[in-house]
């Protein structure tokens, strides 16, 4: 089985150059589409920007991502709290952290138009940079390609990820936070 991408069309060749077989990946080629967004509110004591994010349905396990780098420690009274809206509806956002260092706080998006208001509100007056990202896998379309074994006994390296599965991590925009 070979994987490629919607609307692809690829030549199939050996290690030795024979050609074995030719491969259309489907028709449909649309890709993530997005605005980059602009800061609302970028303050130091608050930080709030949208953007907006437009997802075929083949993109699966999306989420919205930004990272939040302070030049101080956030921790404990100062931890800032983190909200994101999807299409006006708060959601759930999951936040990893270094002891304060960063915040790197994530929201799933579904297929379709997503509009995305974020905001920061902090315990005090803030510097630092804020950086926005789309993280997503795309099903890949399969061809059969017939008459190819592996030899007996041959292993291929594990994948980190299903094979017909293409990650996709797309930067949107940074910000200084003054």
């Amino acid at each position: 089985i070979v994987y490629g991408e919607p609307g692809n069309n690829v030549l199939i060749k050996s290690v030795s150059g024979k050609k074995l077989d030719d491969a259309r990946f489907g028709e449909n080629n649309e890709k993530i589409k997005f605005n980059e967004g602009k800061p609302l509110v970028n303050n130091g004591k608050e930080f709030k920007s949208q953007t907006s994010v437009d997802l075929p349905g083949y993109y699966k396990n999306t989420k919205f991502a930004f990272l939040l780098e302070s030049n101080k420690k956030l921790q404990d009274k100062l931890k800032p709290d983190f909200e994101i809206k999807v299409n006006g509806i708060n959601t759930k956002v999951n936040i990893e952290e270094e002891h304060g260092k960063w915040f790197w706080v994530t929201a799933d998006l579904s297929s379709g138009h997503n509009s995305i208001d974020y905001s920061i509100l902090f315990k005090d007056n803030e510097v630092g940079k804020i950086s926005s990202w789309i993280i997503s896998d795309e099903d890949l379309n399969s061809h059969i390609i017939n008459g190819i074994s592996a030899k007996e006994g041959e292993l291929l390296p594990a994948k980190p990820y299903a094979a017909g599965i293409q990650k996709e991590i797309i930067p949107i925009r940074n910000f200084n936070i003054q």
